[in-house]
């Protein structure tokens, strides 16, 4: 019997599938006038955003990120219609970023947001690498130099004259380098330049074609402009020299990076422009030194003279205060030529500089001298300091303070202590010879190294000196039976472990004096806690002016200095030797402390070594009669600085500070957090809302005497690097410029600080 079939609709069969038809799909085809082309970033301005794929896809406003938008300019308005219109959204200041490249809405963009950038960029040569360089951010020039790409400035008349005078002689050339006629200004009729500027012989500057081209160049109303056609160029000529690339080098340094990166954007300057960068830093930096100078109510002078090569040379620096900073800057390396080292040719180089510089103002604007002790600079009948004193004083001005190098008063106190040492173990001599030893054999090297040598630097070369023999003796010792050479007594190699220690906080105290914004405060501190050190490990009492050195304390520190020590003190040597010894140590240390007590920095001057400018020292004072007594000298520079009410404005301001930190504990707290701060911190912190501007210029402008010549010996370790053996045709003047390079960046930045926008006309 068959199965019941079920009641109800029947399926419908499903109906084959219709064969797949593929049809291409219609796309939207891109607009040609979207697509980014790479000309656009000449033509137009825009910077291109990679992506992997190499597509670009978006690319940014230059103009926006240079220039930041334009301003757009305001119609004329009564003094009601802001509150009867609406208010105006604000301008945009986003950068642009295109997503889409119609060539129209660009331009649109641009006319509409960059109006006066933009014409000055279309102005261009299509095409030309002046359009890459338009959008390079300005540095720090702008204000002084101006310009994006080249830029010029106007060169003061006596800086010319200046320049004349030091580097081009009567007979061709002042200093070493021979011009043709009319070549120091690049012009035909130059005052006296027809008969001084006769010979055309051209000598080599550094493998330089000389001084051949316009170094300035005057026009009819006898402005000289100086012209640097490639500012990115001429500053990175500048940071080669700093880092000692010679000339030559510098022109083939240029070139292998620019092969080397694709990229020509720096060129390839030739020996004689390198040469006519290095040299044009003169005139620009003392441009801007007459700015700056133009702007402090009082300055000092750092001076020593020298001899490097058979030449003599007198170095210059100004030390100022400007915008609550102390600041010491190189003048000049005054080439002396054919003068001697006296004090009268010194004075009238320098008075020379700087009546070229700012006229009989500047003088009147000195308010210190620091040199070393020697006859020629502090004598007191003929030296420089009084020379120069009485320049200021027939100008109506005195108050010149005369500072001795503290840190050369240390020195030859070191000298004395070194030279009892002589006396008594002959230690400089056998020093010499042990440093030689190490140096003569390649055996002895190999094993312990190269011993520093013994140098002018007595703090620093002997301290290296001491630490290196004391670290090697047993090696030394062995080495000296080795190669059969006599080897150094017991005596002195006690002596040598006795002073180790000694020497090293001597040079700590060296180089806490030799910062270069160091105060007369500064220094004094750093010598009473080298004299408190050694009286605390070798006086029998503190009290009292006159050292008492203990010997039981001497026989102590020399037995136990170093681990060998007390082998040597006990067995090597005799009681006698032993007594002779502590007995000429002790007297060495005598000296020596009685040496730094005597030592005083201030020759002449309201600042001493009780003086003190720092915001707590002003306050400390019982009454106001001590700071009268410190402003009376400078009133009148700070007078014609600024104003004949800057008197009493810094008189209330003191009032006003004295009595805020006797009332307000906030304040109190504030000043007494700067107690631990150096000068120019403490002011920043007590001044942070700019109350007490003119009080802190004075403040400062009376730190900013510098008690010290380190940083002048500083400029003759520079010259003697920049003027070696190997660069004996380097002229003076091409030397001065290498010795600006080092400061230009500085320098640049100060006269733009000051708002500087053309040189103050002589």
């Amino acid at each position: 019997m068959s199965p019941q079939k079920k009641k109800g609709k029947t399926r419908t069969p499903r109906p084959m599938p219709r064969p797949l038809k593929l049809k291409q799909a219609k796309l939207k085809q891109p607009d040609p006038r979207q697509r980014y082309l790479p000309s656009y970033e000449i033509e137009l301005g825009i910077q291109p955003v990679p992506t992997l794929s190499g597509d670009v896809s978006e690319a940014l406003c230059k103009f926006c990120i240079a220039f930041g938008r334009e301003e757009k300019p305001q119609n004329a308005a009564g003094p009601f219609e802001a509150l009867l219109t609406n208010e105006k959204r604000k301008q945009a200041t986003t950068k642009k970023a295109f997503r889409s490249f119609r060539r129209d809405n660009i331009i649109s963009h641009m006319k509409d947001q960059h109006k006066t950038k933009y014409e000055e960029f279309i102005s261009l040569p299509n095409g030309s690498r002046l359009r890459l360089s338009f959008f390079d951010l300005p540095t720090m020039m702008d204000s002084f130099l101006g310009g994006t790409r080249s830029c010029h400035l106007e060169i003061p008349n006596g800086i010319v004259e200046l320049i004349r005078e030091l580097y081009f002689n009567g007979d061709g050339v002042v200093a070493d380098v021979v011009l043709s006629a009319g070549n120091i200004l690049g012009v035909d009729n130059i005052r006296g330049a027809e008969n001084a500027l006769s010979v055309d012989t051209v000598l080599q500057d550094d493998f330089i074609a000389g001084v051949e081209a316009d170094e300035f160049v005057e026009e009819t109303d006898s402005k000289h402009l100086l012209v640097i056609p490639d500012r990115l160029q001429f500053e990175t000529v500048i940071k080669c020299s700093n880092a000692m690339v010679s000339f030559r080098s510098i022109t083939r340094v240029f070139g292998v990076f620019g092969e080397a990166l694709k990229n020509s954007r720096l060129g390839r300057p030739t020996e004689y422009i390198v040469g006519r960068y290095i040299r044009s830093l003169v005139a620009i930096n003392l441009t801007a030194l007459r700015i700056i100078l133009s702007n402090v109510w009082g300055f000092s002078l750092l001076v020593d003279g020298a001899t490097h090569g058979s030449e003599g040379y007198f170095d210059v620096r100004v030390a100022f205060e400007l915008s609550g900073t102390i600041f010491d800057q190189h003048l000049l390396a005054i080439p002396m030529g054919n003068l001697s080292h006296k004090a009268v040719n010194y004075a009238e180089r320098v008075l020379v500089v700087l009546s070229k510089l700012g006229d009989d103002n500047l003088l009147r604007k000195l308010i210190g001298i620091t040199s070393d002790g020697a006859a020629t600079m502090l004598g007191c009948h003929g030296g420089f300091a009084k020379l120069i004193e009485q320049a200021c004083g027939d100008l109506g001005e005195g108050g010149v303070s005369v500072n001795w190098c503290g840190s050369h008063q240390l020195n030859l106190a070191v000298g004395v202590f070194i030279d009892a040492l002589i006396d008594l173990v002959n230690f400089r001599s056998i020093l010499g010879a042990e440093i030689t030893f190490t140096r003569k054999f390649e055996s002895v090297r190999s094993c312990i190294g190269i011993c520093p040598t013994y140098a002018n630097t007595r703090w620093e070369s002997i301290s290296e000196c001491c630490d290196f023999l004391s670290s090697n003796y047993e090696e030394i010792m062995q080495l000296h039976k080795t190669k059969g050479v006599t080897a150094p007594s017991s005596s002195w190699w006690l002596i040598l472990f006795a002073i180790g220690e000694l020497v090293e906080k001597i040079k700590q105290c060296f180089r806490s004096m030799q910062y270069r914004t160091v105060t007369m405060k500064d220094q004094y501190e750093a010598l009473e806690y080298l004299v408190k050190y050694f009286q605390m490990k070798f006086e029998e009492q503190l009290e009292g002016e006159d050292a008492s050195v203990s010997i039981f304390k001497v026989a102590k520190h020399i037995g136990n200095a170093a681990l060998y020590s007390s082998a040597l003190y006990n067995e090597k040597i005799d009681e006698i030797e032993q007594h002779r010894l502590e007995n000429g140590l002790s007297n060495a240390i005598t000296g020596f402390i009685t040496g730094i007590n005597e030592i005083k920095i201030e020759v002449k001057g309201a600042i001493t070594a009780t003086t003190s400018t720092t915001p707590i020292d002003i306050i400390a004072m019982e009454d106001m009669t001590e700071f009268r007594q410190l402003i009376l000298p400078y009133r009148n520079r700070l007078r014609r600085q600024y104003g004949s009410g800057v008197i009493s404005c810094i008189w209330k301001q003191v009032r006003k500070l004295r009595e805020t930190y006797e009332f307000d504990s906030t304040f109190k707290d504030i000043v007494d957090r700067s107690c631990n701060r150096d000068i120019v911190q403490a002011w920043k912190l007590v001044d942070a809302k700019g109350e007490y501007t003119r009080l802190v210029s004075f403040a400062l402008g009376l730190a900013s005497i510098p008690p010290g010549t380190h940083t002048v010996e500083g400029d003759f370790s520079s010259l003697k690097g920049v003027k070696s053996a190997h660069r004996g045709s380097l002229s003076n003047y091409a030397l001065e410029g290498q010795l600006q390079a080092k400061q230009y960046f500085e320098l640049i930045s100060l006269a733009n600080s000051v708002g500087a926008r053309s040189p103050i006309e002589k």
